[in-house]
């Protein structure tokens, strides 16, 4: 299994646990944001439809670069979604 499969199955593997805590971030001021797996898979699956709707073919490259952040974790699982 290469490392696209991982990410893809990773991806398959958050949607099945919806109402499970997918990820935590820690804010300033010790503020902690948390989003359930069914969260991060919408926010996910819209933007991965938004970069299909703005011409992204599956199969295109893409460099993500970007602070560490849930964005990222987000954008990353898009990407995967579109299939670039």
């Amino acid at each position: 299994m290469n490392s696209i499969d991982t990410l893809q199955f990773l991806n398959t593997v958050i949607a099945k646990r919806e109402h499970h805590i997918a990820l935590v971030a820690m804010r300033e001021g010790e503020k902690e944001d948390s989003w359930t797996a069914k969260e991060l898979t919408e926010e996910s699956a819209a933007l991965a439809q938004g970069l299909l709707n703005d011409g992204l073919m599956p199969g295109d490259h893409i460099a993500l670069i970007a602070d560490n952040s849930p964005d990222w974790i987000v954008a990353c699982l898009a990407i995967l979604q579109a299939g670039a």
